[in-house]
């Protein structure tokens, strides 16, 4: 049987040697990526002779597979953006459940490969990006967490990126120990209003890691007088009620400021608490999902002193 001897080139590594068959299917090719990446060929996009290949599309590639000849070099990008939030959970070999930011390198979790087999795989590498949206993702009873260029796995072989998925397509989940076909319920964007670092603020307005909340001092012998300041409260569970009056201090004059919002930095934060939206009505338990702040400062879009009576309000903040 004859073959076509080709190279896969990723970025200035050493090109890897890969016969394919000479009437090669796209499983064919994609067998071939999966033995030279580690069965994440999905990771990766394929280029030829300046065309990608796309291989969740089998007329496409059958169209454009004659560029692919003996002696031709096929150069691999890598998609970098792809990621899960920090407290996505992971399975491990033994079933057990750990967070993606607890994962260090040699452990062994469990994956699938692109036919649809489970199988383990030891972790060769860690990345971290930082990111001002991502997606909340409801899949059956799971809800993700999630940037919008994460594959998901939808079939025959192919994977998909979240940014071409929509509501009600299928995808497969691990479920019993085996990978079952569910239906996207819900997809939304998440934003952060993320305001970057500058070198040239006041003293009163500098954040730390964690929570901060935010508002104007009204002290008239103040430097910073009708201005808002930052009071940093730091990486840890804030009593919003109970313990603002002893640590809303302006930084610059340490008197008392009436808090107006909450932003964070550099942590994982949600907030929890019972509300009660006028006199009269019942109270309700509200809570909002984990988020992450980056190395820049996230305004909250929920308002402390709203038109709201909050009898409780909890703000939470770990390191990420």
């Amino acid at each position: 049987m004859t073959s076509i001897s080709t190279q896969f080139q990723l970025n200035d590594q050493q090109p890897v040697v890969a016969n394919l068959l000479t009437q090669f299917t796209l499983d064919d090719f994609k067998r071939v990526a999966d033995n030279i990446y580690n069965n994440t060929s999905f990771l990766y996009s394929f280029v030829c002779n300046g065309k990608e290949f796309d291989l969740n599309n089998e007329d496409e590639f059958n169209k454009y597979k004659v560029l692919i000849t003996s002696g031709t070099t096929i150069f691999t990008i890598e998609h970098m953006k792809a990621c899960f939030l920090p407290d996505t959970l992971v399975q491990c070999v033994d079933r057990s459940e750990i967070r993606i930011s607890d994962v260090q390198l040699g452990d062994v979790l469990l994956a699938f490969t692109t036919f649809g087999d489970i199988v383990t795989t030891v972790v060769e590498d860690l990345f971290k990006h930082e990111v001002d949206e991502y997606m909340e993702v409801q899949i059956g009873e799971n809800r993700l967490y999630v940037t919008r260029e994460h594959p998901f796995f939808v079939g025959n072989g192919n994977f998909c990126l979240l940014e071409k998925l929509h509501v009600s397509d299928c995808v497969y989940s691990l479920i019993d120990d085996k990978l079952q076909s569910t239906t996207i319920t819900s997809i939304k964007t998440i934003k952060a209003p993320r305001y970057e670092w500058g070198s040239s603020g006041p003293n009163w307005y500098i954040a730390r890691p964690g929570i901060c909340i935010e508002g104007k001092c009204l002290n008239e012998h103040c430097a910073a007088n009708r201005q808002l300041v930052i009071m940093n409260i730091g990486i840890k569970d804030f009593d919003f009620l109970n313990e603002s009056y002893k640590m809303s201090k302006c930084p610059q004059c340490s008197t008392y400021v009436e808090p107006i919002t909450c932003a964070f930095n550099n942590c994982v934060w949600r907030w929890g608490g019972l509300l009660q939206s006028k006199p009269g009505i019942e109270s309700k338990e509200v809570s909002g999902d984990w988020k992450y702040a980056d190395n820049a400062y996230y305004r909250s879009d929920e308002n402390v002193n709203a038109a709201v009576v909050w009898l409780r309000l909890i703000l939470y903040a770990k390191a990420k």
